[in-house]
């Protein structure tokens, strides 16, 4: 429901984001990130039609330009957490 919430861009990613950090911590988040980016930038060849939709929708949310910009302020982000520059919590809801 997270990335669902984000690649549609509702508000309510951010109450998702809470339980998802809650639950799993904000390594996991990152993971789920870059998966998101990548498979919206190259949706996988074996995708069911209804997965496809989806995400067809969703990049339409976030062109190219943009997902190399919020790929690359994520891995800025991620290095910044762990170089202990930022706290993790703080960095996420900023990438968020």
């Amino acid at each position: 429901p997270f990335l669902d919430l984000l690649g549609e861009k509702k508000s309510a990613a951010f109450g998702q984001f809470e339980k998802v950090y809650a639950e799993y911590g904000g390594q996991y988040i990152l993971t789920m990130l870059y998966y998101f980016y990548r498979r919206t930038i190259v949706i996988p060849k074996k995708t069911p039609s209804f997965a496809l939709q989806k995400l067809e929708r969703q990049k339409r949310n976030f062109p190219l330009q943009k997902l190399t910009e919020l790929y690359s302020y994520t891995l800025e982000t991620d290095f910044k957490i762990k170089s202990g520059f930022v706290e993790d919590k703080l960095g996420l809801t900023m990438v968020v």
